[in-house]
């Protein structure tokens, strides 16, 4: 019974299915890119209906103030990456002049995680679970890419092609064909 692998590789030859793979990898990725760009397409539209929305001349100034608050909010979270509120904004912008060039929001970004404020007062947590977790976020998913892009690149280039590795976990299943 042929199944649809045959055509193609009696197209590109017998040892085409690593070049196949290298291009399903590459095809992979451009759909994520273009998942990625819908997703923020998305939260521009939202910010558009948001900021049509508090055109409406029949809105209360509470609806009104909830609507400009939320685009402001978006829109600075759009910006430095910062998700705040009105008055955690002030403190950021406040402390950006104040450090006249010194300091930059992209500094304030990696930073803000550890900054808390309180009666216009900024303190600084420096607790170890803070700094492992910041580390954590930071380099986990990198550290699982690259091990799952090694793995890909292992069984892309494998000698023997009578053998199929599927990693599951810290465990190695290996399937055959051949019995």
């Amino acid at each position: 019974m042929n199944n649809w692998a045959t055509p193609l590789g009696t197209f590109f030859g017998e040892d085409s299915w690593q070049f196949l793979a290298v291009a399903l990898i590459f095809g992979l990725l451009a759909v994520v890119k273009g998942i990625a760009d819908f997703a923020w397409s998305q939260k521009d539209r939202r910010i558009t209906h948001l900021k049509n929305a508090l055109e409406i001349d029949q809105l209360s100034e509470d609806v009104k103030f909830v609507l400009t608050e939320d685009i402001n909010r978006s829109l600075f979270m759009k910006v430095t990456g910062i998700p705040t509120d009105q008055y955690t904004r002030q403190v950021y912008v406040d402390l950006l002049k104040k450090s006249e060039g010194d300091l930059t929001i992209n500094q304030l970004r990696r930073g803000s995680q550890f900054l808390s404020f309180e009666d216009k007062k900024i303190t600084v947590s420096n607790s170890s679970d803070r700094k492992f977790g910041y580390f954590f976020e930071k380099w986990y998913p990198w550290v699982l890419i690259l091990s799952a892009l090694a793995q890909v690149i292992v069984m892309i280039f494998s000698y023997n092609p009578n053998l199929i590795g599927i990693q599951c976990g810290l465990g190695n299943m290996r399937l055959s064909p051949t019995f």
